[in-house]
């Protein structure tokens, strides 16, 4: 079964455009591009709220990358501020980081979208905001969710810690903090070696190993009747 592209202009109820290509559904497909992607995370837009127009298909990926850079340069969607595109649509799936300098002013110019903010006067600024708001279907269950589900902190953090094994996490941790530590007796001679100080304690019979610490820190001359060393990294016994 062979592919079929979609080249898709996307427009937002605040005006803001978007050139795509996609081979889903162009109609509930959202878009991928970045100055995209959170202009709808910021207004909470669902497929409905946004107006879709597919321009372009084809099942030849050659002809969707010459319709592309075809469109990108018409409607000049890098440079201009109606559309929020960083780069040509070439039909690659829109990975940025491979193909925008960053060094250009225009990725990192917060004013890039301010005059779909911008007003003649009071009355102008009351009718423009009423037409928006007109397209956004307030009531969609679907937006209703996704506003929920952005603000709803406490079932975030209920989430957050349902997911943090928190045994794990500290397992972790205390492999890859812990150090090596050396066995002398009183006289200064070696007896052993240890991964670390709570092994080192446990080996005595002991449960924590925070006083075999506090002798290699220098803390104390000894601990559990013996001398303690961190073991140098340079050093081998």
């Amino acid at each position: 079964m062979e592919t079929k592209y979609y080249l898709y202009i996307k427009t937002s109820p605040f005006g803001l455009k978007y050139l795509g290509k996609t081979t889903k559904n162009p109609f509930t497909y959202l878009g991928s591009g970045k100055i995209w992607k959170r202009h709808i995370a910021k207004h909470s837009l669902t497929f409905e709220d946004i107006e879709t127009e597919v321009v372009f298909e084809t099942d030849d990926i050659n002809q969707l990358i010459k319709k592309g850079i075809e469109l990108s340069l018409l409607y000049n969607i890098v440079e201009s501020k109606e559309w929020a595109n960083l780069r040509e649509e070439r039909g690659d799936g829109g990975d940025t980081s491979k193909f925008v300098d960053f060094s250009n002013p225009i990725f990192h110019n917060p004013e890039r979208s301010k005059h779909l903010n911008s007003f003649i006067d009071e009355e102008d600024k009351k009718q423009k905001l009423k037409e928006r708001a007109s397209k956004i279907d307030y009531k969609n269950p679907e937006r209703i969710r996704k506003i929920k589900e952005n603000t709803d902190w406490e079932e975030k953090e209920k989430k957050r810690l349902e997911n943090t094994d928190y045994s794990t996490f500290l397992w972790k941790t205390h492999e890859k903090n812990k150090k090596p530590v050396l066995q002398f007796d009183m006289d200064g001679n070696f007896l052993n070696e240890f991964d670390c100080a709570a092994n080192a304690a446990r080996s005595l019979g002991f449960n924590n190993g925070g006083n075999i610490t506090n002798c290699c820190k220098g803390r104390c001359k000894s601990s559990m009747g013996y001398i303690w060393k961190y073991k140098d990294k340079n050093e081998s016994n």
